[in-house]
């Protein structure tokens, strides 16, 4: 039978899956309130020169810190899911319920209003 899991197991084939993470990082980067963090400070500034520095520095700094959080989580994932297969099953349960109820936490926080008294 055919599946959707059949063409994501003809996607990795043929594009390396270091390659999909980068794409992947890249589109959620510039879906994720960082680009508003960066531009409207830059704007701000009234200096091009500086705006261009402030930008540069936030997207390098930016990468550095999302790739090394990414490296860190990747790394015991890895290590927790190579135990047994039922340990890795339960790392992406985990990781996969985390990501959920962050992400209803923040639309319950936009929602209410409190999405400032959230982050301190």
């Amino acid at each position: 039978a055919w599946c959707y899991c059949q063409i994501w197991d003809n996607i990795t084939t043929r594009i390396p899956a270091r390659l999909v993470a980068v794409l992947v990082g890249i589109v959620h980067g510039f879906a994720g309130p960082g680009g508003v963090l960066g531009v409207i400070p830059a704007v701000q500034i009234r200096n091009a020169a500086l705006g261009g520095l402030y930008l540069g520095c936030f997207c390098v700094t930016s990468t550095i810190t999302m790739g090394a959080f990414a490296l860190a989580y990747g790394r015991a994932s890895q290590k927790v899911g190579d135990l047994s297969p039922i340990w890795a099953l339960r790392t992406e349960l985990m990781s996969a319920s985390l990501s959920v109820i962050v992400g209803i936490i923040w639309l319950l926080a936009l929602a209410t209003g409190s999405f400032d008294a959230l982050l301190g």
